[in-house]
């Protein structure tokens, strides 16, 4: 009784061995190459470019950039991946059959071999000879590219180049501040980057008018740093005012009389545009009657 559980034991565990610690068959190894980029941010700043300084009708417009500048490092990246056959040990039902049948198969091919002066290929000899083997090896499934699997073998990342890269942008959508003083106002960038400013509206609104403080300064996002500067010339700064006594002193007392005599004296400042635009608005929110009068003059 004794006997035949230790036969049972002894055939569990060579099944067990068979099919849990076989080895898996190595098929090749493959290389591949590859170039990977690292850049850092060295710097990243904005650029105001001047487009238009009109200073009779005191508008600015402006086009914003981005320049950066980056490190960029080079490396290789070489990799070799293994590729082989996975054990599995339930193949061992059907192979080692097989490998009784290709062993007497593989002898009789190497006599084939010697009788036909080496007609049938010895390289076919050596082929039945290996699977033949492989199949009777309980440890070792046949080598099969059907059902092969990958696993990374080993990786090298080389740094070979490194160099400075510049990339200008548009900055679209972007916040802007004009500031005089203790003044300011704020507005966006257009899609293209550009941004216009007037120093003077038509409710005589203007950065400048209160205070001596002459420097007009573009600041850009978040930065305390303006970006551009620009000292307004004082005779600019004086016709700003009269033309802002002028607007006021219609909004006082809006008749047509008034609106005449603000536009006029508007286009004899040279602020031709500014006095279009009062003309323009007042006479469609007036109505008809006022702007008839008006015409009369």
């Amino acid at each position: 009784m004794n006997k035949k559980k230790n036969i049972i034991f002894v055939c569990v565990a060579v099944v067990f061995c068979i099919f849990y610690t076989g080895c898996r068959n190595h098929i090749n190894d493959i290389d591949s190459s590859m170039t990977d980029y690292e850049r850092s941010v060295i710097r990243d700043v904005p650029v105001v470019q001047l487009l238009e300084k009109d200073e009779t009708n005191g508008s600015l417009r402006f086009k914003l950039t981005g320049s950066k500048e980056s490190e960029v490092k080079v490396y290789e990246i070489r990799n070799t991946i293994s590729r082989y056959t996975p054990y599995q040990g339930w193949r061992e039902l059907y192979e080692v059959p097989m490998g009784l049948v290709l062993l007497p198969v593989a002898i009789c091919s190497h006599v084939l071999n010697i009788v036909t002066i080496g007609i049938f290929p010895y390289s076919w000899c050596r082929s039945l000879d290996a699977y033949g083997l492989a199949a009777l090896n309980p440890f070792l499934n046949n080598e099969s590219e059907s059902r092969f699997e990958e696993e990374p073998f080993r990786s090298h990342r080389d740094l070979v180049d490194t160099k400075n890269e510049s990339i200008s942008y548009i900055l679209h959508h972007t916040d802007v501040m004009f500031k005089i003083g203790d003044k300011s106002k704020h507005k966006l960038t257009d899609d293209t980057g550009v941004v216009s400013f007037d120093l003077i509206d038509i409710k005589g609104m203007g950065l400048s008018l209160d205070n001596d403080d002459r420097e007009f300064k573009v600041y850009v996002g978040s930065s305390a740093v303006p970006s551009y500067t620009w000292v307004i010339p004082r005779a600019l700064q004086s016709r700003l005012m009269r033309v802002r006594a002028q607007i006021k002193a219609y909004e006082k007392n809006p008749t047509p009389a008034n609106l005449y005599k603000a536009v006029t004296k508007l286009e004899e400042l040279q602020f031709s545009k500014l006095s279009y635009q009062l003309e323009k608005t007042e006479l469609k929110k007036r109505g008809q009657k006022f702007a008839k009068e008006f015409s009369e003059y």
